[in-house]
């Protein structure tokens, strides 16, 4: 459980010092999805990108742990666990980049 946590907040860490970069990434893959949702792409938000693409740095690394353990219970194969907890964390970064872009969510 200790390396999970570690690891967790090593990515945490890295994706502060890093100025959300990471989370920018997440945020412009998710742009189609922002501008078919709210009708708003990453360009209309303005001065409201930088703020969330900070909070998606530092939230997609809290889905580690969780998948990892949920894929583990189901498969003892580690690959399948490295790879599953993988795509689960892209996909929380995704949704996460979605709903912190929403109108009003963050100001």
């Amino acid at each position: 459980m200790w390396p999970l946590l570690l690891t967790t907040a090593g990515c945490m860490f890295v994706g502060f010092l890093l100025m959300g970069i990471p989370g920018a990434l997440f945020m412009s893959a998710a742009g189609p999805l922002l501008k078919r949702l709210y009708g708003k792409g990453l360009n209309e938000l303005g001065d409201r990108a930088w703020p969330i693409a900070i909070l998606v740095s530092l939230g997609w690394p809290l889905a580690i742990a969780p998948s990892w353990l949920w894929l583990r219970s189901l498969t003892p194969s580690t690959g399948l666990c490295v790879a599953g907890t993988a795509g689960l964390c892209l996909v929380w970064g995704l949704l996460l980049a979605v709903l912190l872009a929403r109108p009003g969510a963050v100001k």
